[in-house]
């Protein structure tokens, strides 16, 4: 497989990406957004994560395009930003497991 040379700016944007997945705590969050659009309370819930890191690491995701936002009167739900985000999770997942 060869590789194609991407610009610096591309590369960057690339680090930035690779960022949000550097932390346990966000692919916790898109574990559980995996399974499909959930609201603020939920990914709490479901991550036992602080109310205030779990809005900051949302914001992170949405602002690197893992993650995507709407409002419904007061509540705000987040999912997975794309069918390819969620191809992009299984494979990361899976190759995981091949590496232990």
């Amino acid at each position: 497989m060869k590789f194609k040379s991407a610009a610096s700016e591309d590369l960057e944007k690339m680090a930035h990406r690779v960022k949000a997945l550097a932390d346990s705590s966000r692919l916790r969050i898109l574990q559980t957004l995996y399974a499909g659009e959930k609201p603020v309370n939920s990914v709490v819930n479901e991550t036992g994560l602080e109310q205030a890191n779990t809005s900051k690491h949302l914001a992170f995701l949405t602002h690197t395009g893992f993650a995507k936002s709407r409002r419904s009167g007061t509540t705000i739900y987040y999912s997975l930003s794309s069918p390819a985000v969620k191809k992009m999770l299984k494979k990361l997942l899976k190759g995981f497991e091949k590496i232990d």
